[in-house]
């Protein structure tokens, strides 16, 4: 229950909500994707200890609809 496996599925229930609420740009996939890594900011998911994962780039959702 880690790594990009388990995160596909909230990705796409990220991608499905912003299709609901933005229904114009969802038929242009690169805008969609481009809002949606606009929605989230970058280097949030770190180790357990603390540290930033390296060589990795993170993305989180940094706002709710």
């Amino acid at each position: 229950m880690s790594g990009t496996f388990f995160s596909a599925p909230y990705v796409s229930g990220l991608f499905a909500i912003g299709c609901q609420l933005y229904p114009t740009e969802c038929t242009q996939p690169q805008v969609a994707f481009d809002g949606l890594k606009a929605a989230m900011t970058s280097n949030t998911v770190v180790n357990s200890d603390g540290a930033l994962l390296t060589g990795a780039t993170s993305l989180m959702i940094k706002q709710s609809w």
